[in-house]
């Protein structure tokens, strides 16, 4: 095993020092083992024993007395076991090697307590009696409690799963498996420790128990703290405490981190909140595992069960954060979760409306947004496609971005924001501030957040309506609006006023197809038909579900024709663009027959041969920036604003001549 074992007898107690020559296992293993043949050597001295130090590489630490308490409860426990295994012969003799065995490898109990009585249960009658003995540790409480505690489904037999993907996340590990024993593909999203956190669990143990000590006693920290702030404060304070112990570790960040997710109460939902493949994670009800939409494997189920406490712990922080309560008369939340760690958008729902408890849906936004070149390099558009939304955009045309939940509308929408020129004074008016932060590329931003359709329900008057900040945006002047999501017949006339009175912009909207929309806007919303046309483009998304996949695209875009009666509005739907679920995408109409066209060549005066040039320019920059692999943010917007410069300058020269 690689270590020495001192002990020494002082009055009353007795001391031990476990010095690692190499280390193999986790710290925890040691110490179990250690004690066990302490146990089997000197059984009085085992009995006195209170302090534990382990010693690697000229580093001591000391272990908490309740844990070497706990341990030896554990070890005497693995001792019982192994005597009933024998009084029942060789037939059990498989069973006592591979979980209790020592040679000629360290048996299961030894390396992971919390697996062995997964393990142990398999055993029929008798491995139910000893695992119902071995659960009854304090240990085993301890590790539940203090290590990431893991579903893990009755174990995971190896056997019979294919490994697709594993990566790091933060202090985790994520590993994706198929069970190949299924028909169907249901991919197993399974979360554990890194190797370093989790071997070094009994010294980490202390410093857990010291940072919940400090929090209690900085109880103000708690209520008048974002979550942001508070978790900043007890990852430094656990750093601190990390090293003023001495133990080493080169991942001090990621542990520090675990430890404050751990300490607040929320640690089960951090794999899904940091993990940058996890689109949207849900929960059905407590005592459920996760289950999450990956964006490289699809539909996962998490090994990760959550429980009335973790969801207790979850609801206290988002209503910390938002300010707003949720109970029986106002049953459902939805807030924007924002740390330098992740931005989520939660939406919450309680009994009674939630009847079988309480339901979660988290969805996660990227740190780093999605730009034009990396949606077309996915296949959601082409490259003729998305150069005819940066004319659209750029020429400040209405656009309203349509698509059932899930289909990528804003991502969409954040794309096409970026593309804005940086002088512009540019409005957002949201109710979850899902929109991308341009501050650092120099862009002139002003945000409104506004009250949530839940908020509103609830009679909620803190805060301003989307639809009162919607009729107040004609007073401040703005190049151009970012409306977010418009849900209600309030949303939907507000924005249609706006853009009567010459206001531009973009939103996003929920339908299936145009028509659908149409004839709400027009027959339940009360909105005339010669009005629809004051939208220039109409962008349909849509999420295809194909085996475990998901891919979203742009389905249509929609232009509308002049029409000034409803009989006659829908046959005046021009497709100008369809996309295939290939991936292919066709032009239906030719560029100079668009209505979209026409209009910038009456309301800006530009000759048509000017914007065919200027498309064809946006073209050219999307295909040499897809084809060079120009998809982070900073290189996007540095690589889009030169090229797109220089057709500034030239348009200005003509001008001028």
């Amino acid at each position: 095993m690689n270590y020495e074992l001192f002990i020494s007898n002082k009055g009353s107690e007795a001391y031990a020092i476990i010095e690692l020559t190499r280390r193999d296992y986790p710290i925890l293993t040691y110490l179990i083992h250690a004690l066990k043949r302490l146990l089997i050597r000197n059984k009085r001295l085992f009995e006195k024993l209170r302090h534990v130090q382990i010693k690697l590489n000229n580093t001591e630490v000391a272990v908490d007395r309740e844990l070497v308490s706990a341990v030896k409860d554990y070890v005497e426990r693995i001792r019982y076991c192994e005597m009933v295994i024998r009084e029942h012969g060789t037939r059990e003799s498989s069973l006592l090697s591979y979980v209790f065995g020592v040679s000629p490898s360290l048996g299961l109990a030894y390396r992971d307590p919390l697996t062995t009585i997964v393990v142990l249960k398999k055993y029929g009658r008798l491995g139910m009696e000893l695992a119902q003995n071995l659960q009854g540790s304090p240990l085993i409480t301890m590790l539940s409690s203090s290590l990431f505690s893991l579903v893990r489904d009755g174990g995971m037999p190896l056997s019979t799963y294919k490994l697709l993907d594993s990566y790091e996340v933060g202090p985790f590990v994520i590993t994706i498996y198929r069970d190949v024993r299924l028909h169907i593909p249901i991919h197993c999203y399974h979360v554990d420790l890194l190797d370093e956190i989790k071997s070094n669990i009994p010294l980490l143990y202390n410093v857990e128990r010291d940072l919940i000590k400090w929090l209690k006693e900085a109880n103000s920290l708690v209520n008048s703290s974002t979550l942001n702030e508070l978790i900043e404060v007890l990852k430094d304070k656990c750093a601190e405490l990390i090293e003023s112990k001495g133990i080493p570790l080169d991942k001090l960040h990621e542990c520090s981190l675990y430890l404050a997710f751990k300490v607040i109460g929320i640690v089960k939902f951090l794999p899904f909140l940091l993990d940058e493949h996890v689109e949207e994670f849900y929960l059905d009800k407590p005592g459920r595992n996760v289950y999450l939409d990956h964006n490289r494997w699809g539909r996962c189920e998490a090994t990760i069960r959550i429980s009335d406490d973790d969801i207790e712990a979850f609801l206290t922080h988002i209503r910390l954060e938002g300010r707003k309560e949720i109970n029986v008369l106002c049953p459902s939340i939805k807030e924007d979760l924002k740390t330098k760690y992740f931005h989520v958008r939660v939406s919450i729902d309680i009994p009674p409306l939630a009847i079988q408890g309480v339901c979660i849906d988290v969805r996660r936004y990227r740190r780093n947004p999605f730009t034009l070149s990396e949606l077309i390099s996915l296949g959601t558009l082409d490259i003729d496609t998305a150069a005819y939304l940066l004319l659209a955009i750029r020429h400040r045309r209405n656009i309203l971005v349509l698509g059932e939940p899930g289909s990528g509308k804003t991502t969409l929408l954040n794309a096409l924001d970026l593309c804005t020129p940086c002088y512009w004074r540019k409005i957002y008016v949201e109710d979850v501030i899902e929109s991308i932060d341009q501050s650092r590329w120099n862009m002139h931003q002003v945000k409104f957040k506004v009250r949530t359709y839940e908020d509103e329900k609830r009679g909620e008057m803190a805060g301003s309506s989307k639809y009162d900040e919607i009729i107040k945006l004609l007073h401040r002047t703005p190049d151009y609006v970012i409306l977010g999501e418009v849900q209600t017949k309030d949303h939907v006339k507000a924005l249609f006023h706006a853009l009567a009175t010459g206001i531009r912009g973009i939103a996003t909207t929920h339908a299936n197809d145009i028509e659908g929309l149409i004839v709400r806007y027009v027959e339940l919303y009360d909105i005339h038909p010669s009005n629809i046309a004051l939208v220039d483009l109409f962008v349909l998304m849509t999420k295809l579900r194909r085996v475990n996949r998901i891919r979203r695209y742009v389905k249509a875009i929609y232009e509308i024709r002049c029409a000034k009666e409803y009989s006659n509005i829908l046959d005046n739907i021009l497709m100008v663009y369809r996309g295939l679920p290939n991936r292919r995408f066709i032009s239906m109409v030719p560029f100079e027959e668009r209505p979209l066209v026409n209009k910038i060549v009456q309301d800006e005066g530009i000759e048509e041969e000017v914007i065919v040039a200027e498309y064809m320019t946006y073209k050219s920059i999307l295909s040499e920036m897809t084809s060079k692999g120009i998809t982070s943010v900073d290189d996007f917007i540095q690589f889009f604003n030169k090229k797109v410069a220089i057709l500034e300058g030239n348009k200005f020269v003509r001008v001028e001549s």
